[in-house]
């Protein structure tokens, strides 16, 4: 067992989780917004290089629950985030 299996454990129960109430997991923006909505997430659209994002194209503040994410670009691009 290496570091990264607890974390992968519970990306498993949450796919899981998601997929049985119904979102589709071959659209990785359904799966990201019902993970959004099921762990009771913030996200925010920031404009690129926005201070807030100290540099990165995301990041997410456990404290207040958000995720930023820097706007512009595709989607898909926004999945990979």
């Amino acid at each position: 067992m290496d570091a990264f299996d607890p974390i992968r454990e519970t990306a498993v129960r949450l796919h899981t989780e998601l997929v049985t109430m119904g979102a589709d997991p071959s659209c990785p923006w359904a799966m990201v917004d019902a993970a959004i909505r099921q762990l009771e997430l913030e996200l925010v659209w920031l404009p690129a290089g926005d201070p807030a994002l100290k540099g990165a194209l995301a990041l997410f503040d456990e404290q207040s629950g958000t995720i930023c994410c820097a706007a512009g670009g595709e989607a898909a691009r926004h999945v990979e985030l």
